[in-house]
This record gives C-alpha cells, structure tokens and sequence, in this order.
C-alpha cells in the first residue's frame, strides 16, 4: 500500500466521536447524493450483495450500525420483510433523513426502528441481534477493538456480522484511488457538498484505518469466529465476515 501524504490533521482519539458527529451533521443533506456520485451508484451494489450474503430469515432482529440515513436498513428489510430491523446512529441529523425515508415507505412502518446511539456503548442486552452490519461506519469510531466487542456482546449465539467498507488496495488499485481519494474527492466534497473538509478527512480516515489483515485479527480477537474477508477493485473495499 502506497503512503499517501495526509492533507488534514485527523482528530485524537478523545476527540474523535465529537468531530464525527459534528462531521456527519453538516453533510447529511447531501450524503446520500454524495455516495451516488463517488462510487457511481456502485455502493448500493455491495450493500445489496452484503444483504444477500446475510441471509435474513423471518423473525429474525438485524442490526445496522452506523445506519446513517437508512439506505442499508432498507435494503436489509426488503430482503426479507419478515425481519425485525433497528438502525442506529448517533448523528440526529442523519436519523431525520432515516425517519422521513420511513414515512413514505409506510408498508415498512411497524418491522423497522431508528434510535439515536453510540455503537462504543450500545443500549441493548445482550445477546439480542441475528445479524448485525455496519456499512461505512467502522473507518469512524474511536477504538475498533472496543467497537467490535461491544457488537459482540450484543449478538446471539450463532449470529452472523458484516463489515462492508473502504480499505486499503495494492498495486494498480492503490494507485487510482489514492489520486481519487486524496485529489479529486476533496474538490468533489468543496464544489457540490460545499464541504472541502468533510470530504479531506475521508481519505485521511483510511490511512489509520486498520488493513484487510489487521482487521480479520480485531475481529478474532474481540472473540468473532470463521472471520474471512472479500476484497473489491483490488481491496479499494472490503466485505469482511464472521460469526459469534
């Protein structure tokens, strides 16, 4: 993986979960519009190929942490409409976006839930979730080890969980997405999210964030089994999985 040059200071750990918030709040207007545009919809692709992979049956409680404005967590449930689906996040300004998307999909009303909260203390008992997910959301958090043992506890015996996200390619993949990630996407955050700074400490995020190997041992350590991982444009994202 090539070092690429940080362009912004990232925030410590102590001050982290504030500046994501505060992050997360001003560009939630344009998130969803600013995902189609920096992966040209294919996004939604693997989201839909992590809710395939899944295997949601009927009665089931699924997860989805870091649920922003709801994309996954409506995708997970018209997997199986049968399903009992929770999103949690703890930007409110995302979450307004996820409850307007559920007043106009009301057929959806009664089997889905959004709750305010941070996914480093989760308010739920343990062992409650059959599958759980976070999308784009794990790159955010203050302490991954601590972050993935918190889902842990929270998940029943024999549940599945997935972690879909941005990574770190090789070679050829490096190469492109790092001029992308560090040149283009910044401008592309400044001219049309009117927010050069939100879209800077994206890139920057990945370079801390922990490699497709480095993860699988996170995920093992924090007590997850049968962890494995798929890497997408030669590791640009990963799909990583694992059981409880």
């Amino acid at each position: 993986m090539t070092k690429h040059t940080k362009s912004t200071k990232l925030p410590n750990n102590e001050d982290k979960a504030d500046f994501v918030r505060d992050l997360f709040n001003r560009i939630a207007p344009n998130y969803d519009l600013m995902n189609d545009l920096m992966t040209g919809g294919l996004h939604r692709l693997w989201k839909k190929k992590v809710c395939k992979s899944l295997d949601i049956q009927a009665g089931q409680k699924v997860l989805d942490l870091c649920c922003g404005t709801g994309d996954l967590t409506f995708m997970l449930l018209r997997e199986n409409p049968k399903a009992e689906i929770v999103g949690i996040d703890f930007s409110q300004e995302m979450l307004t976006y996820a409850l307007e998307r559920k007043k106009k999909e009301k057929h959806y009303h009664a089997q889905i839930s959004f709750e305010q909260g941070d996914v480093m203390n989760l308010p739920y008992s343990d062992n409650s979730f059959d599958r759980l997910v976070i999308s784009f959301g794990l790159r955010n958090v203050s302490d991954y080890e601590k972050c993935l043992r918190e889902i842990y506890r929270v998940a029943k015996k024999g549940a599945k969980f997935m972690i879909l996200d941005l990574s770190h390619p090789r070679g050829f993949w490096d190469k492109v997405s790092g001029f992308y990630r560090f040149q283009l996407l910044p401008l592309i955050g400044k001219l049309l999210a009117k927010d050069y700074e939100a879209y800077e400490y994206l890139p920057n995020s990945i370079q801390i964030y922990p490699n497709q190997e480095k993860l699988v041992e996170l995920l093992v350590k924090a007590g997850w089994q049968k962890v494995s991982y798929e890497n997408i444009f030669g590791g640009v994202v990963s799909i990583h999985q694992a059981e409880k």
